[in-house]
């Protein structure tokens, strides 16, 4: 699906025919926003036609799962952006990737799934009219802006679900919160890996070294940066608080079990002297007075009162 928004003296317009999109890139007071909903290679077909874009940022758009980047090319610059959002379903986070085109006079964005929050700047765009005079670069902010501050919420959600693991290790042990905490840092590995590079790429947007972004655009793509820069310290810090509550929950594993293996070893040298005199006792020598009454008695108290003895000392050093 291809639709695109365009300001012609002040003029709002809209709509999704593809031959009229040409007549507008001709027109050197319009301005025009295009965003395609990737479905086919219909759609990249007629995006290399219009636009005459390089065959290798058109590649990028075809094979998803590309790394947030930045490219400059003569006229304008190739951006790759990654949202996220929270799969509940599968409890995991996922990426929404999606491409701009960016030059003084239109923007370009492909993209392969829905966007709750594109689609939030496309209808604001749509409805107010002095928007437009900031720039396409400026709308290039507004979209980058609420892309990134998603992230937030996310991590957020990430910070309470990692309080009540805590919270849980500390109770008991519970292999669910493992399974939990492994997913965890699965997921935060995730995004650091798509937060690092994009802090990259707006490090270059927002030092204005690109044309076609003006230096009053610059210092909002800098504060996006700053978020980024804050998004990534929290990443770390969580990833931080995941290692720590892993090694909590294996270090009361490993206690846990040298408790039983201590309690199982003062069983055993309990049992020790006991399984001495029951063999001492047990040999048949003709010289041993068997018959003996006072013997046997004092035998019994002996397999009685050594075994007590043992275990009330351990008691008392506190090894049971």
């Amino acid at each position: 699906m291809i639709r695109y928004l365009y300001c012609k003296n002040a003029q709002l317009g809209e709509g999704m025919d593809q031959a009229k999109v040409s007549s507008l890139l001709a027109e050197p007071d319009a301005k025009l926003w295009v965003d395609i909903h990737w479905e086919n290679t219909r759609e990249m077909q007629w995006l290399e036609e219009t636009f005459r874009f390089h065959p290798l940022t058109i590649e990028d758009c075809t094979h998803r799962n590309q790394r947030p980047k930045v490219e400059d090319y003569d006229d304008y610059f190739f951006l790759v952006l990654h949202g996220c959002k929270h799969n509940h379903t599968q409890e995991e986070l996922e990426t929404q990737e999606i491409h701009l085109f960016v030059s003084t006079n239109y923007i370009v964005t492909v993209r392969g799934e829905a966007s709750p929050q594109l689609d939030l700047v496309y209808q604001r765009y749509r409805s107010e009219a002095p928007l437009w005079t900031k720039g396409v670069d400026f709308l290039l902010y507004r979209i980058s802006d609420a892309l990134v501050d998603n992230y937030f919420p996310l991590l957020d959600e990430v910070e309470d679900k990692l309080d009540q693991l805590e919270d849980k290790i500390l109770v008991g042990l519970d292999e669910d919160a493992l399974k939990q905490l492994f997913m965890l840092k699965r997921s935060l590995s995730f995004l650091r890996k798509t937060v690092s590079p994009l802090r990259d790429a707006f490090n270059v947007l927002g030092r204005g070294d690109l044309s076609p972004v003006s230096e009053k655009t610059a210092i909002y793509l800098r504060d996006i940066h700053d978020h980024l820069i804050r998004a990534t310290e929290l990443i770390n810090s969580y990833r931080d608080t995941v290692g720590s509550a892993l090694d909590i929950y294996l270090s009361t594993v490993s206690n846990r079990m040298n408790e039983i293996i201590k309690r199982l070893a003062v069983v055993a040298t309990i049992f020790l002297p006991l399984s001495f005199l029951a063999g001492f006792f047990g040999m048949n020598f003709e010289a041993m007075p068997f018959g003996n009454i006072r013997l046997f008695v004092f035998s019994l108290a002996l397999f009685l009162a050594l075994p007590a003895t043992m275990a009330w000392w351990f008691y008392r050093n506190r090894w049971l």
